[in-house]
């Protein structure tokens, strides 16, 4: 029973080292947040206005190798002065040529080649 006298070790929790890296991270962030409310200079650009969609003219090949731009039949001759003259007046102006399933493709490589050396830039097909 000689042990009985002894007196017991409490288990208790060192406070001391917690206390310093509270006190380290409380002055880090009284130096930093100052830094981090200040504003920034900045040059955000402006919103673009709205564009004007282009003028479009709808080239259509039927299956006999014919031309018709927006609805007025054309012939192969006189399809690049439309082309020009229209161009002339919209200088974006976007081509849609549009060739039925069962036309010539001889006939829409060649619309396509006048339209390009008139100047048409923006060109686009599809089927019909």
């Amino acid at each position: 029973m000689a042990y009985a006298t002894r007196e017991r070790e409490l288990a208790a929790i060192n406070i001391t080292p917690l206390v310093d890296v509270m006190l380290v991270l409380l002055v880090i962030f009284m130096i930093a947040a100052p830094l981090l409310s200040r504003s920034l200079a900045m040059q955000l650009p402006q919103a673009a206005p709205a564009r004007v969609e282009a003028p479009e003219l709808t080239l259509q090949i039927d299956s006999a190798g014919g031309y018709r731009l927006d609805g007025q039949a054309v012939s192969a001759a006189t399809l690049a002065t439309s082309l020009q003259d229209a161009l002339a007046r919209a200088p974006d102006l976007r081509l849609r040529i549009a060739s039925a399933e069962d036309s010539d493709y001889q006939a829409f490589v060649g619309a396509l080649a006048v339209a390009e050396r008139a100047g048409v830039r923006n060109i686009g097909s599809q089927m019909r």
